[in-house]
């Protein structure tokens, strides 16, 4: 496995007068969605696309309902599912009211082996640096 990497050059924003420092950022190759990882499943095992598609489907389903319902959703090595608030502080327990909460964000703390096998992966470059436009001024040359 090869994960591509570009290397791009950012300025300090908060000195915009030093030299831009570059940093690598993943290429991504493409995509896949529910249909093609059914059907990867489909190949590699017993059951049909359609049943395959079916489960992914499901499980789809089922992981935002569990966490609404508070559950924190294991998934073996793949990973686990987890909740969290963001709010703001109230003076006291008495004080704090549902106002407070400003966003629920969904959480992924991947597996073991999901770790290992990223881990392990090669990592490809795959251009030789560039810098951000400059930020336009309005006017025309």
């Amino acid at each position: 496995m090869s994960i591509s990497f570009n290397i791009v050059g950012r300025k300090n924003p908060i000195d915009q007068s030093a030299p831009a420092k570059f940093y690598a950022v993943v290429n991504a190759t493409g995509e896949v969605n529910q249909r093609d990882i059914s059907q990867e499943i489909a190949e590699r095992s017993t059951v049909t696309p359609t049943d395959s598609m079916a489960v992914v489907e499901a499980l789809l389903t089922m992981i935002p309902k569990m966490l609404a319902d508070g559950k924190i959703v294991r998934l073996g090595e793949l990973g686990t599912f987890y909740t969290s608030v963001k709010s703001e502080g109230a003076t006291s327990p008495e004080e704090f009211k549902k106002s407070h909460i400003a966003a629920a964000k969904v959480r992924f703390r991947p597996g073991k082996v999901f770790m290992r096998t990223l881990q392990a992966a090669d990592f490809k470059r795959i251009n030789n640096g560039t810098m951000p436009p400059e930020p336009s001024n309005g006017s025309t040359p």
